[in-house]
């Protein structure tokens, strides 16, 4: 449950887009990696752990953890971020 830096090479898997209000569910299958690419990103654990994850930063998630990612832009921009198996 780490956050740290990555190279642009490193976003995982498909790039996806939530606006103001929307979140996604996301479940690990294997190992993975949350990448933001763009903006700020609230991350909530299945256990109510939330995190920040800024652009340019990436969390780790163990296979079989639950997140629930949101953007957190007080200026209302889009999330952009990258969610795959590492």
């Amino acid at each position: 449950m780490s956050i740290h830096a990555i190279q642009e090479s490193s976003v995982p898997g498909p790039l996806w887009q939530l606006g103001s209000g929307a979140a996604a569910s996301l479940r690990a299958v294997r190992p993975s990696r949350l990448a933001v690419r763009e903006g700020r990103a609230w991350v909530t654990w299945g256990d109510g752990c939330d995190r920040i994850v800024a652009a340019g930063e990436a969390l780790e998630v163990p296979a079989g953890a639950h997140v629930v990612v949101e953007p957190w832009q007080p200026e209302g921009g889009p999330l952009r971020f990258g969610f795959g198996a590492v």
